[in-house]
């Protein structure tokens, strides 16, 4: 089982990987990343370096 932030690394990157995000793409706020996952921002904030 994934952790939180694993599932929102891993999201971020399938998103980038499909062309869902491209290079200049500003990522999703922190914000908007807490709101779509439930998760705290702590989670959030461990999940963008991966």
């Amino acid at each position: 089982m994934l952790l939180t932030f694993e599932v929102i690394a891993e999201a971020l990157r399938e998103r980038i990987s499909s062309g869902g995000l491209k290079p200049g793409d500003a990522l999703p706020t922190q914000a908007v990343l807490m709101a779509e996952f439930g998760a705290s921002s702590l989670s959030v904030q461990k999940a963008w370096p991966c």
